[in-house]
């Protein structure tokens, strides 16, 4: 079996920081709604459409990037959900509503802020690293062992970064 290593990292990567997502916000669809009616950009109508949306299509994310063929369905899904996602937040950091609560599924009472903009154009530059093709290498064990630690550290730095960001709110608010 031959892997491709720096591609296979962010999708491995990317697919459990969506299936993730897609579970925390599964879990509590009615505080999810909530978040999106929260952020004032859909029509009421359409958020309960949406709210079940998003987790579904984070979902299929997932599974599209560790599905045993090619990762670009899974890529441009990744990447529609993260740009919309993306510029709903930088709508409402332009109007001024900080205190809004992200809904992104990672670390609870995560307000939106520049820090998640910057975290989710380092999720961009990942699934387009996850849909480009570099030289094969064969999967030995250690290609393989580098691949499942390399992963792992990736998703721990992700939840570190999210649990950073959540801090420095907390920190913020402390302080004034």
């Amino acid at each position: 079996m031959e892997i491709l290593l720096l591609p296979d990292i962010a999708r491995l990567t990317l697919a459990i920081i969506f299936v993730q997502s897609s579970v925390a916000k599964l879990r509590d669809m009615a505080l999810f709604g909530a978040i999106l009616r929260d952020y004032r950009i859909l029509p009421l109508g359409l958020v309960g459409l949406i709210a079940w949306a998003v987790p579904i299509g984070e979902v299929i994310t997932g599974l599209l990037l560790i599905a045993p063929i090619p990762a670009i369905g899974g890529c441009g899904l990744g990447l529609v959900l993260i740009i919309a996602v993306t510029a709903a937040v930088l709508i409402n950091l332009r109007r001024g509503r900080t205190e809004i609560e992200c809904g992104c599924g990672g670390a609870t009472g995560q307000r939106l802020s520049y820090g998640l903009v910057w975290r989710n154009l380092v999720l961009v530059v990942g699934l387009i690293l996850a849909g480009t093709r570099f030289l094969p290498m064969t999967l030995d064990f250690v290609s393989g062992s580098t691949l499942l630690l390399a992963t792992g550290l990736f998703v721990l730095l992700y939840f570190a970064v999210n649990q950073l960001l959540v801090n420095a709110q907390s920190f913020a608010g402390a302080s004034s």
